[in-house]
Formats: C-alpha cells, structure tokens, sequence
C-alpha cells in the first residue's frame, strides 16, 4: 500500500511603495533705508586795518631839505567758521520665510493592505533688524592773521647855488662922449638829492582747528520663529557646559567628576571653577 501526498503552496506577493516628496519655500525680503543729512555752517569774520602815518620835515638855512616819512600798517582778520554735520541712517531688515513640506508615502501590498502616511510641517521666520546710525561731527577753525608794514624813507636834498656877477663899466669922456658899458651874468645851481628808504614787514598767521566726532549706533534686532523641533537624542549641553568656566550648583556633581578637570569654590551666590594647579615636582 502506497500512498502519495503531495502539496503544493504558490505564494506570490506584490508590493509598491511610491514616496512622493514636496517642498515649497518662499523667501521674502524687505529692505528700508532712510538717511537725513543736516549742514549747517556758520562763518564769522572780522577786518580791522590799523595805519600810522608820521611825517617829519626840517628845512635849514643853506636850502637844506630833510624829510622822514614813517609809516605803519597793521591788518588784523579774524576768520572763525563752524561747520556741523548730522547725518541719520534708519534702515529696517524685514525677512519673512515660509518652508513648506509635503512627504507622502503609499505603500501598497497585494493582501488588500494599503499605508498612506503623509507629514506636513511648515516654518515660519520672521526677522526684524533696526539699526540707527547718528554721526555728528563739529569742525570748528580759526584763523587769525596780523600783519605789520613798517616804512620809513628819509630824503635829503640839498641846492647849492653860486652867482657870480662881473660888471665892467667903462667911460670915456671926451668931445665925443661914448659910453661902453657890459655885464656878464654867471649863475652855476647845483643838485643833490638822496633818498633813504627801509620797509620792514611782518607776518603771522595763526589758525586754530577743532573738530568732535560722535558716533552713536544702535542696533535692534527681533527674531521669531514657528514650527515643531525634532527629537534629539542625547543631553542638551548649554554653551558654559562646553567651555567649562560656570554652572549652576545643582548639575556640578553630574557634569564634571570630581578632581578631573578643576577645583571647586563654593560661593553663596555662584560657582567659578577654576583650572587645578599643577604641582612642580622637587
């Protein structure tokens, strides 16, 4: 007796998966930039002009001529002038971005099984940056020139003159009576003339320049955001955690081990760690 059992078992399984992915961001930005210049600018000057005038003159007997003139100019300016600039800058960053994501997974398999998992998360980022820009600056100069021309001439001229008169007079007297009668006029005038003349001149010039910057800036930024953080694994450590100067009373005993890294100081008020000294061997 013989029997045959044969079974045959035909499996066939099917399955797609579609992953469909979106991403739509939209990004925008506004900028607004106002600036005032202000100038205004003063100038104050002053002339004085200062003159003497001296002549002196003698005449003497023998048509001698002696003449002095002095002469002194002084020119005094003033010249002050104030220049002030105030400039003001206000611009405003405005940036607002919009991060849409669409992830849709169909996975389909031949045993009437579908999964669909869709996951959407939006972001939201809006920043304000406000910056204010004031520049005053102040110039202030002076200048002050004094001049001074001094002038003297001295003339001297002197006339000489000589007269020479020759008379002859001849007479003769006789039946005829004739009369012979010259003259000879001689006359020599002789000139000297001089002239003497200093001119003395001095110049100074004195300035004087200020001048004040100030610069004053201020920055303000806001910051906001929308959206849901992913999981992270692990301990968030703070940034004085990494750098390893400061922490709070209570996490001293589970962030450091004990004489590793530094020596505690107890304060009532915070803790510093300072780094542990290191003993020199004899």
């Amino acid at each position: 007796m013989r029997i045959r059992f044969e079974l045959r078992v035909t499996m066939r399984i099917r399955s797609k998966l579609i992953v469909t992915m979106r991403i739509r961001s939209e990004s925008k930005l506004t900028i607004r930039v106002r600036s005032e210049l202000r100038v205004p600018m003063r100038i104050r000057s002053e002339l004085k002009v200062t003159m003497r005038l001296r002549v002196t003159m003698r005449i003497r007997s023998g048509l001698r001529v002696t003449m002095r003139i002095r002469s002194e100019l002084i020119v005094t300016m003033r010249i002050r002038s104030e220049f002030k600039v105030t400039m003001r800058v206000r611009s405003e960053l405005r940036v607002t971005m919009r991060i849409r994501s669409e992830l849709k997974v169909t996975m389909r398999v031949r045993f009437n099984l579908r999964v669909t998992m869709r996951i959407r998360s939006e972001l939201r980022v809006t920043m304000r940056i406000r910056s204010e820009l004031f520049v005053t600056m102040r110039i202030r100069s002076e200048l002050k020139v004094t001049m001074w021309v001094r002038s003297e001439s001295r003339v001297t001229m002197r006339i000489r003159s000589e007269l020479k008169v020759t008379m002859r007079v001849r007479s003769e007297f006789k039946v005829t009576t004739r009369v012979r009668s010259e003259l000879r006029v001689t006359m020599r005038i002789r000139s000297e003339l001089k002239v003497t003349m200093r001119v003395s001149s001095e110049l100074r010039v004195k300035m004087r320049i200020r001048s004040e910057l100030i610069d004053t800036m201020r920055i303000r930024s806001e910051m906001s955001g929308r959206g849901k953080a992913g999981k992270v694994k692990g301990k968030a450590k703070s940034r004085s955690n990494r750098v390893g100067l400061q922490f709070p009373v209570g996490r001293i005993h589970r962030l450091l081990r004990k004489g590793n890294y530094a020596e505690r100081v107890v304060c009532p008020i915070q803790v510093v760690l300072l780094p542990k000294k290191t003993e020199k061997k004899a």
